[in-house]
């Protein structure tokens, strides 16, 4: 639509330009058409780089989506009747890092079907971490500068949240909890247990876990595609049943 008026817009300015060339009228209204013809390019332009922007931007919101309905729907499959416990980061975290998450558990959600019971549970970091990052929250768009890069660099759980904090988690939750999804990945050096609950990872900052999988302590990892030749990459459930192909398909990756 922008073009055509932005033609008939040059048009009409060629056309004034010529019938009015003795009138007063004629570099007037050229002028004012060619003003026009030229804010229609721009706008354009704009236009398209916005749509762009905002196509890109549900693309990565429906990626995130995605990465969710594809672990529910196996768990769902693999554990039905579960009472479910979804491990998330902090909700302090979220005005910094939240909302992929957000649309990753709300994928989770959507698509866990036929369990007993889900609930979240938030890991908790040290007191003098909560409290800067409750203040950095605060700040709002006023978060800039220094603050901004402490605010993310605190933000990053996996500076606080280790193995035994994980372990704790575990035990706490004992009979409780027949399966734990851990939205917030898997610390480093975490022990094998076996029995309740079973584990399923999402965004693990380490792939490496073949052994914990071979061991039955993880039951699905979804990540995304961790080599990609071209174009966008997919999104990977890894599960006992498909390990072997996924080494064999992506070497040096999970082991």
């Amino acid at each position: 639509m922008n073009t055509l008026l932005m033609i008939l817009s040059l048009c009409a300015a060629a056309m004034a330009v010529k019938k009015g060339r003795n009138t007063t009228w004629g570099t007037p209204v050229a002028v004012a058409c060619a003003a026009l013809a030229i804010w229609l390019a721009v706008d354009g332009v704009l236009f398209r780089e916005t749509r762009a922007k905002t196509n890109r931007s549900n693309a990565m919101v429906k990626s995130q989506e995605r990465v969710g309905e594809l672990l529910g729907d196996y768990v769902s499959e693999r554990f039905p009747g579960s009472t479910v416990v979804i491990l998330t980061r902090p909700t302090l975290h979220a005005g910094i890092f939240g909302d992929l998450e957000k649309r990753q558990i709300a994928g989770l959600r959507k698509s866990l079907k036929g369990m007993a019971e889900v609930t979240e549970l938030e890991i908790q970091p040290p007191e003098g971490i909560r409290k800067a990052l409750e203040a950095f929250n605060a700040m709002g768009s006023k978060l800039q500068g220094d603050a901004f890069y402490t605010a993310i660099e605190l933000s990053d759980h996996r500076s606080w949240f280790q193995a035994d904090d994980f372990t704790k988690i575990v035990a706490s939750l004992g009979d409780r909890c027949d399966l734990l999804i851990s939205t917030v990945g898997l610390p480093a050096n975490v022990e094998p247990w076996y029995g309740k609950p079973e584990l399923a990872v999402m965004n693990p900052a380490d792939l490496s876990l073949a052994d914990l999988i071979h061991a039955g302590v993880v039951d699905a990892l979804v990540c995304q595609e961790p080599v990609v030749s071209r174009g966008t990459p997919g999104i990977l459930v890894v599960t006992p049943e498909n390990l072997e192909k996924m080494i064999e398909q992506y070497p040096g990756v999970f082991n």
